[in-house]
């Protein structure tokens, strides 16, 4: 089943930004191969760099293919930020996690909701999308709030974990 994703007016501008910003990079590379092209060939020299530029190339029409799909399927969504006990994009949030069925002890993590992948900050916080298994089930969920999710690894299978919100600070 396709969910599609959930982004706020900003996260749009910024994803539309990026996408023309990647478009013009792409111009620039395929003119860079354009002209890289007949010195090659001519001077039948080796092909890493031609070879080097379609790949980085092939990278950015990926990313933009990516970047255009999300901005085609995605849901608008407004949140709230004036209630500063809600969780929002952008807030550092405080939760005590525990994985279901299994034997191990809860947990405590400092996280912030984003638009950009799992990341670990520079402030040493992590950083997970708001399309993020974490991410859907707090978003929008106050202090106290319990929810569940499921995360699909490759390494462990299918995991789930019990979430409550402890903290949300901006």
């Amino acid at each position: 089943m396709f969910e599609r994703p959930k982004l706020t007016y900003q996260m749009v501008q910024e994803l539309e930004s990026d996408l023309q910003a990647k478009r013009e990079e792409l111009k620039r590379i395929r003119k860079s191969r354009g002209e890289c092209r007949p010195i090659l060939k001519s001077e039948e020299a080796d092909n890493a760099e031609l070879l080097s530029i379609e790949a980085i190339e092939k990278s950015l029409e990926d990313t933009i293919d990516r970047l255009q799909r999300t901005l085609d399927t995605c849901q608008i969504i407004e949140l709230d930020s004036s209630d500063k006990s809600i969780v929002s994009i952008g807030a550092i949030v405080t939760v005590e996690v525990s994985a279901i069925e299994k034997d191990e002890e809860p947990f405590e993590m400092k996280l912030t909701l984003s638009d950009d992948n799992r990341t670990l900050g520079t402030d040493g916080i992590l950083r997970f999308t708001i399309n993020s298994p974490i991410g859907k089930c707090i978003i929008g969920k106050g202090i106290g709030y319990i929810g569940e999710y499921i995360v699909d690894s490759v390494m462990y299978g299918k995991t789930k974990y019990a979430c409550k919100v402890l903290s949300v600070e901006y």
